[in-house]
This record gives C-alpha cells, sequence and structure tokens, in this order.
C-alpha cells in the first residue's frame, strides 16, 4: 500500500511540474527546488546538476519569476544529449585524422556517403 501511495505522489509531482512555480527567492530554498527537480526526473543531486539548473535560472528572462520544473527537464535532458554528441564528433574527427592524416578542421569524408 505504501509503494502504491509513493507512485501516486510521484504522479502527482510530475503532473504539478508541468505548471509554473514561482521560482525561490532564498539560496536555501534554490538548494531544495533544486534537489526536488533531480529527484522528481532522475536526474543525480550532485553539484553539476544543481550548478546546471542555477545557471538556466541566471540566463531566463528578466521578467520571468514563474517557470514550469519540466522546463528544466527538457533543457537538461538536451543539454546532456548535446554534450554525448559533441563526443561522438570528436571521437569521430580524430579516428578520421589517424587514419588519414589531416586535421579535423577539415571535412570529414564518410564511406557511403
Amino acid at each position: 500500500m505504501k509503494i502504491l501511495l509513493a507512485k501516486i505522489r510521484h504522479r502527482l509531482a510530475l503532473f504539478r511540474a508541468f505548471f509554473p512555480s514561482e521560482l525561490p527567492q532564498d539560496v536555501n530554498k534554490l538548494k531544495i527546488y533544486t534537489l526536488d527537480i533531480c529527484e522528481l526526473y532522475g536526474f543525480p543531486g550532485n553539484d553539476s546538476y544543481m550548478h546546471m539548473i542555477a545557471a538556466m535560472i541566471q540566463h531566463l528572462d528578466q521578467n520571468t519569476y514563474k517557470i514550469s520544473k519540466r522546463f528544466f527537464k527538457v533543457h537538461i535532458k538536451n543539454a546532456i544529449a548535446k554534450e554525448s554528441a559533441y563526443w561522438l564528433m570528436k571521437e569521430i574527427n580524430e579516428k578520421v585524422k589517424n587514419a588519414n592524416g589531416k586535421s579535423p578542421s577539415e571535412p570529414v569524408q564518410l564511406a557511403g556517403v
């Protein structure tokens, strides 16, 4: 029964995350807010993710004082995908450079393209 209630609470929290809420105005409240976002969406609650969320808040429009928690989920997942793509591109460029002796700034000619 406790597991069922926990799942229902989690689903309700996910539903509430679609609606804008006020941004925290205090450092301690901001820490709780960022940890809540991390816990809600399964991100690790380490300093790196807290820093990422704080940086996103700093880059919001100055007229924005309410935002949904889902906004942060979407942008964090996007940032993770972009970082993964960057490292994959870097790895491919290094392979091509080692194979052809070309610099990575030159266009990469892939086989079959």
